[in-house]
């Protein structure tokens, strides 16, 4: 596993004055990584660091969420978060990360402008705290429910769209359209049908990935509303994509 992330490693980029970026320390699942992926496509984000244990392109599961933006957006792997901690720095680009702590202020006061790297964490235990002591801000998601977090691919695309809106990295326009052009019209929620993943009730999932370490043993039809899954019944819906239940008390994962 190991060795094929490495060969699928691609190079990283120069990162311009504007850039937006993204740095997953340890996101087990490969649905999220494909969703963070298409977020990270569609609002322009200069580079996506995958790290540790996080699962890399091509997969079919982590395909079933970005469908086809991982072959688009400019990505990286690295066997430890600090070996892109360390060119990031070098470039002068500020780290970001969105977990609740002690430090972190909500997401609309962040003092933080691009360049920046958004890190996002683990989905049970969040960011790593030797990550989250290299970051220059702590940003969290105020919430309003009884629960204290959302799905780390949904934290990604809301602190992307905050920041990439502000003036961050320009978006880039798709093939075949022009720059400011209208996208056609997709149905009341901007998303084509396969993003829901709909499935019927009772199917049975494989949540088997990454590295041994992120290993599940159970099938998804076993899981009721478990740990950064929004699945009960084995029913893969718009829910695996936003899950309330979150991870550890006060992650944002």
């Amino acid at each position: 596993m190991k060795d094929r992330r490495l060969q699928a490693a691609r190079r990283v980029p120069a990162l311009g004055s504007g850039s937006v970026c993204l740095l997953l320390d340890g996101v087990r699942s490969l649905w999220n990584v494909g969703s963070i992926l298409r977020s990270a496509d569609g609002l322009g984000a200069a580079h996506v660091f995958l790290c540790g244990i996080t699962g890399v392109p091509p997969h079919p599961r982590l395909h079933e969420t970005a469908l086809g933006a991982e072959e688009a957006v400019s990505w990286s792997y690295h066997p430890h978060p600090f070996e892109a901690i360390e060119g990031l720095r070098r470039e002068g680009v500020a780290l970001v990360a969105l977990e609740l702590t002690d430090l972190a202020v909500p997401l609309e006061a962040s003092r933080s402008r691009p360049p920046l790297c958004l890190v996002l964490g683990n989905e049970p235990s969040g960011v790593s705290p030797e990550v989250l002591a290299a970051c220059d801000e702590h940003l969290v998601l105020p919430m309003r429910g009884v629960k204290e977090s959302l799905n780390v691919a949904v934290v990604a695309g809301i602190a992307l769209h905050w920041f990439t809106r502000e003036g961050g990295h320009p978006a880039r326009s798709a093939p075949g359209r022009a720059a400011g052009s209208a996208p056609q019209a997709r149905g009341g929620l901007g998303l084509d049908a396969p993003q829901l993943l709909a499935a019927s009730p009772g199917q049975t999932g494989d949540l088997r990935q990454c590295a041994p370490s992120a290993v599940l043993s159970e099938p998804v039809a076993q899981f009721q509303d478990g740990p950064g899954l929004g699945v009960q019944g084995g029913e893969k819906s718009a829910d695996l994509l936003l899950d309330l239940r979150g991870g550890s008390q006060g992650s944002l994962s």
